[in-house]
């Protein structure tokens, strides 16, 4: 048996200025874009005006822990 792997992808992006919900808007918009339930990967650009670690808290309560 073969099995062909498979990637899909989804974009997503916030506005808002609260670096969490900037996150988790972001994410959601990621998942929703690509017809995604869950993700194995993230690839995420921010810019300075947020904080880091509320930005990953955000974008983590939606991917959960285990993404990379």
């Amino acid at each position: 048996m073969t099995i062909k792997p498979s990637s899909q992808a989804g974009t997503g992006y916030s506005e808002n200025p609260d670096s969490f919900q900037a996150g988790r808007e972001a994410a959601t918009a990621a998942l929703a874009h690509g017809g995604l339930h869950r993700c194995d990967l993230l690839l995420v650009f921010a810019t300075t005006r947020h904080d880091p670690l509320a930005f990953s808290r955000g974008l983590r309560s939606v991917v959960g822990p285990a993404t990379h």
